[in-house]
């Protein structure tokens, strides 16, 4: 059992008095315990936040899925009907990690199974209907997306959810590479010297969110080292690693590479003031305009132009890839006014995948100024 110190977050909104649980999680921690504090938002969003030892920890668990609801200080939770699921695991990564832990942990969930009563609450603590319910709706989602890491608009069915993260205990510390003489291309994963015990090693490659090759290697006790050569630069890679007689996972990893950087860079000077006797007349004929005329006339900056540096490979693929997820956004304000048309967009199924409660399809555009 991990004898460490417990942080726990809960993100609630308040309704009639008492407060509505929208998500909360517990990490182990080395930080000293601390009693509860509430911040209160005022975009409607509350978090309460404490460092608890795991005895009291595992006490304010169990009271979760109690029938008296839960009554700390400053803070009462309507009691949600939350049903407890077996231990899963949570592979996160470098590239991207819709959770509060970014490693892979094992998950104790305790799971929310009234959805639509949650929603029709957080409707009715909303206190709007309409195109400002829905506006209300999707700032909610930010907030909480920047309190806890996960994109409920993508996972909604976690809202409402507690998840009690545990560390799993990898014991080979492999070290994974990219020889950059390849650009990108050859991967080696190498045993540390001290490791005597034959592995298994699986390595994925990606690319633009395709998978270039996924190979599996044995490494007896006299290898050091197992190779992995891809046609194209990779972009991203997990490995994963299990002993060979055992069968236990011994090593995970996932790691993004930056194969290409491209930024734009233009030079701005310091400010300087130009008067003569034309600008002496504008603030005799608009004495209240003096800040304006300033400001609009008297002042220039002189800046050179725009020049973009691109650093890397300059693949057609990548840069098709790039152009086609500006061009097709899923932010409404840069998508071309002839893909949005003037009515809602939907999937295939009829959904509106605007909405507020939609499930948005997988693989949602993500902007990176590294692919």
């Amino acid at each position: 059992m991990d004898t460490r110190n417990r942080f726990i977050k809960l993100l609630t909104i308040s309704v009639d008095k008492q407060d509505l649980f929208l998500y909360g999680f517990s990490v182990p921690t080395g930080q000293a315990p601390r009693t509860w504090k509430k911040k209160r938002d005022k975009r409607k969003l509350d978090v309460s936040s404490a460092i608890l030892p795991p005895e009291e920890a595992e006490a304010f668990e169990q009271s979760l899925t109690g029938e008296d609801g839960v009554h700390l200080k400053d803070l009462t939770l309507l009691a949600p009907e939350l049903v407890s699921r077996n231990p899963v695991l949570s592979y996160g990564t470098d590239w991207k990690a819709p959770a509060p832990v970014s490693r892979l942990s094992c998950v104790h969930e305790l799971w929310n199974v009234q959805k639509e009563e949650l929603v029709r609450q957080l409707q009715a603590a909303l206190g709007s209907q309409g195109k400002a319910l829905y506006q209300n709706t999707r700032a909610l989602l930010v907030q909480l997306r920047e309190e806890c890491g996960v994109d409920f608009s993508q996972h909604g069915a976690r809202l409402g959810n507690y998840e009690h993260y545990d560390d799993i205990p990898l014991s080979c510390h492999l070290e994974v590479c990219c020889d950059k003489a390849s650009q990108g291309k050859r991967m080696l994963v190498e045993k540390p010297a001290d490791w005597i015990r034959p592995l298994v090693v699986n390595f994925s490659a990606q690319r633009q969110e395709r998978v270039l090759f996924n190979q599996v290697r044995f490494l007896g006790p006299e290898d050091t080292k197992a190779e992995f050569v891809s046609e194209e630069t990779v972009s991203l890679c997990t490995v994963y690693a299990w002993d060979r007689e055992t069968g236990e996972l011994v090593f995970f990893k996932s790691s993004s590479l930056c194969n290409e950087i491209i930024f734009d860079l233009n030079m701005v000077g310091t400010s300087w003031m130009v008067r003569d006797p034309w600008t002496k007349s504008l603030h005799s004929a608009a004495p209240n305009r003096g800040s304006v005329i300033r400001e609009q006339i008297e002042t220039f900056r002189p800046n050179s132009s725009e020049r973009t540096i691109h650093i890397g490979g300059r693949a057609p693929i990548t840069a098709a890839a790039r152009t086609g997820e500006q061009l097709l956004s899923d932010d409404r304000g840069k998508l071309p006014a002839a893909c949005l048309g003037s009515g809602p967009v939907h999937g295939t199924d009829g959904r509106d995948l605007l909405s507020p409660h939609a499930e948005l399809p997988n693989g949602a555009s993500q902007h990176l100024a590294l692919v």
